[in-house]
């Protein structure tokens, strides 16, 4: 006890930023992504407790903690589909045959007859005279909207084409009802200051087993400032009843 007291005095620390992150397989322990761009990162422990009282006034004899959960919060300032797969369950295709847009044109008429659009349409959802605000009937072919049209006057045309590679390496990630992200290892690594003399201490926080929530938020905003995304999970239990490790490793300066 005294050995303790004595290092409490020296090993006071401050942590000041949040971790870079690598999650692994359980089952292969290969890692799954590196997350390097974390905006904030929160680790909350919480436990039950329970109370035992007895005598004329029902005076508390026995209090007992039991029932431990370990809750991770994290946000994350750069999205990529990879992260949608691991951290959403998404499944991803790269197939660009495979890949339906969805668009939305203004066209103006150059004849009477036809709109010109500039995909090859795969179904035609509708045509709508701007002046009027009604529909058009009209059917579509190629990159043709046949129509009966007033030359020089714009049209909404809504359709969707199937999308083609043209320089730029199209992905769909798709998110199912019934898909949901694992149960992976976490490892962040971090770093503490030493209050005594003010050097970085390398750190790592180990959870074995965490479970990644099915819940997500994804924040645009319109003010130029980066996108958000926020992800959670839950320690499971591991080995011996573990659920964190948290290891000062070494100095880094």
């Amino acid at each position: 006890m005294a050995i303790e007291l004595l290092q409490h005095a020296l090993e006071r620390f401050g942590v000041v930023t949040v971790m870079n992150a690598t999650l692994y397989d359980i089952t292969s322990g290969k890692p799954l992504m590196f997350l390097d761009t974390l905006k904030m990162s929160n680790i909350t422990s919480e436990g039950q407790q329970k109370e035992i009282k007895g005598g004329q006034f029902a005076d508390p004899l026995i209090i007992y903690n039991y029932g431990r959960t370990v809750n991770l919060e994290f946000q994350d300032a750069v999205l990529s589909f990879s992260t949608m797969k691991e951290l959403w369950g998404a499944t991803l295709d790269r197939t660009p045959a495979n890949i339906t847009v969805n668009e939305r044109e203004i066209v103006t008429a150059s004849g009477t007859t036809s709109l010109t659009v500039a995909h090859t349409i795969a179904t035609l959802a509708g045509v709508y005279d701007t002046v009027t605000g009604l529909e058009v009937s009209a059917t579509g072919a190629g990159t043709t909207v046949t129509a009966t049209v007033v030359s020089g006057r714009a049209y909404h045309v809504y359709y969707s084409y199937v999308s083609v590679d043209t320089g730029f390496d199209p992905v769909q990630a798709l998110i199912k009802s019934s898909s949901f992200p694992k149960t992976v290892k976490f490892v962040g690594k971090t770093f503490l200051i030493e209050q005594a003399s003010g050097r970085q201490i390398e750190a790592e926080i180990e959870i074995p087993k965490l479970k990644l929530s099915s819940n997500f938020t994804l924040t645009m905003e319109a003010e130029g400032d980066a996108s958000t995304f926020d992800f959670a999970g839950m320690a499971l239990v591991s080995g011996d009843h573990e659920l964190v490790k948290i290891k000062a490793l070494r100095y880094l300066d």
